[in-house]
C-alpha cells in the first residue's frame, strides 16, 4: 500500500512540469500574440502617415509646376505685347516722320516768278527758292537726328549754306526761332521772306476779330444788367413820386391848419389863456411842417438822382445796343478780310497756315535771337 502510494506521488511529481511548461506556452503564446497584434496596428498605423506626407509632397510639387507654368505664360505673354507696342510705336512714327516729310516739302516748294517779272525779281525769287531748299534739307536732316551733336551739325551746315544768300541771316534767325518752338523750319524760312504777321496786318486783323467777338459775347450780359438796373430805377423813381406827392399834402395841409391859427390869433377877444394856447399850435404846427419839409427835400434830392441816374442808364443801354449790331455786322466783314489777306500772302498753292503763325516769343515786337526758346 505504501509503495502504490509512494508510485503514485512520483507520478504526479513527473507531470507537474509538463502542465508547468504548458501553461508557460499558452501565456507566451498569448503575450506573442498581444505583440504581434500591437506591432500589426503600428505598422498600419505608420504606413498610413507615410501615405498622407506622400500626397502633400505631390500636390506641392505640382502647384509650383502650375505656378511656373503661369508665370512663364504671363512672361511670354508681356514680352509679345512690349513687342507689339513697340512695333506700333514704330509704325506711328514712322507714319508721322511721312507726313512731316510731305508737309515741309508742301511747304518749301518753289517759288514761280510772275510773268513780265524783271531781272532782278527773278533772281530774287531764285535767291527765296535756294533758301526753302536748303530749309528743306535742314528739315529733313533735324527730323532724321538721332541726337543734339547732330541737330547743331544740321543748323551750321545751314548756315553756311544761306549766309550767301540775300536776305540769309534773317532766313538763319527765324528758322532758329521756329524750330525752338517745335514748329517746322520752313515757317521761319517763309516768313523771312513773304512778311510776318506783324508785317502782314495778319496779326492786327486777328486781335481785332478777337476783341469782335470778345464784346459780342460780352455786350449782351451788359444789355441785360443795364435793363435790370433800369427797371430798379424806375421802380424807385415811382416811389419817390408817390412819398412825395404824400409829403406835400401834408405840408399844404400843416399850412393850411397854421394859417387857420394865426387868423384866429388876429381876434382881439381872445383870452389869454387862449392866445397862448394857439401860440402853442403854432409852433407845434411850425415844428410838424419843418421836419415834413425836411422828408420833403432828401425825396425830392434822392428823385433828382435816380433820374440823372436812370438816364445815364438809358444813354448806356442805347450805347451798348448800337454797339453789338455794329461789331456783329463787323465780323464777318473782318474775316473776310483776314481771309483775302492770307490768300494774298500765301506763296502758291501750299497750306497758308504760316501766314498766321506768331514767332514774337518775348512779345516785344521784334523777332531776333531772343525770341529763340
Amino acid at each position: 500500500m505504501k509503495k502504490l502510494f509512494a508510485l503514485l506521488i512520483i507520478f504526479l511529481l513527473s507531470i507537474s512540469p509538463v502542465y508547468a511548461k504548458k501553461d508557460k506556452g499558452d501565456k507566451g503564446g498569448k503575450d506573442n500574440s498581444s505583440s504581434s497584434s500591437s506591432s500589426g496596428s503600428s505598422s498600419s498605423s505608420s504606413g498610413s502617415g507615410k501615405s498622407d506626407s506622400k500626397s502633400a509632397k505631390s500636390e506641392a510639387k505640382a502647384a509650383e509646376k502650375a505656378a511656373k507654368s503661369e508665370a512663364k505664360a504671363a512672361e511670354k505673354a508681356a514680352k509679345s505685347e512690349a513687342k507689339a507696342a513697340e512695333k506700333a510705336a514704330k509704325s506711328e512714327a514712322k507714319a508721322a516722320e511721312k507726313v512731316a516729310k510731305e508737309e515741309t516739302k508742301s511747304l518749301t516748294q518753289n517759288v514761280k516768278a510772275p510773268k513780265g517779272a524783271s531781272k532782278q525779281e527773278k533772281e530774287e525769287v531764285k535767291a527765296i527758292n535756294k533758301s526753302l531748299k536748303e530749309t528743306r534739307k535742314l528739315e529733313n536732316k533735324i527730323a532724321k537726328a538721332k541726337n543734339e551733336e547732330q541737330i547743331q551739325k544740321a543748323l551750321e551746315n545751314f548756315d553756311k549754306k544761306v549766309s550767301k544768300i540775300n536776305n540769309g541771316q534773317k532766313v538763319s534767325t527765324y528758322v532758329k526761332v521756329a524750330k525752338s518752338l517745335g514748329l517746322n523750319a520752313s515757317i521761319g524760312a517763309l516768313q523771312a521772306n513773304f512778311g510776318t504777321p506783324q508785317e502782314t496786318g495778319i496779326l492786327e486783323l486777328q486781335n481785332q476779330i478777337q476783341v469782335t467777338n470778345s464784346l459780342i459775347s460780352s455786350l449782351p450780359n451788359q444789355i441785360q444788367s443795364t435793363e435790370l438796373t433800369i427797371n430798379n430805377l424806375s421802380q424807385s423813381i415811382s416811389e419817390l413820386n408817390g412819398s412825395i406827392n404824400t409829403l406835400q399834402n401834408e405840408v399844404d395841409g400843416l399850412n393850411t391848419q397854421l394859417n387857420q391859427i394865426n387868423e384866429e390869433l388876429t381876434n382881439t377877444e381872445l383870452t389869454e389863456e387862449q392866445i397862448e394856447d394857439l401860440n402853442n399850435q403854432r409852433t407845434s404846427i411850425e415844428n410838424q411842417i419843418s421836419d415834413t419839409q425836411n422828408s420833403l427835400d432828401s425825396s425830392q434830392s434822392e428823385l433828382n438822382t435816380n433820374t440823372d441816374q436812370l438816364n445815364t442808364a438809358n444813354q448806356n443801354l442805347n450805347n451798348f445796343q448800337t454797339e453789338l449790331e455794329t461789331v456783329t455786322a463787323s465780323l464777318p466783314q473782318l474775316e473776310q478780310q483776314l481771309n483775302e489777306t492770307i490768300e494774298n500772302v500765301n506763296i502758291g498753292q501750299r497750306d497758308s497756315s504760316w501766314t498766321t503763325v506768331n514767332l514774337d516769343a518775348n512779345n516785344d515786337g521784334i523777332i531776333d535771337e531772343n525770341d529763340i526758346q
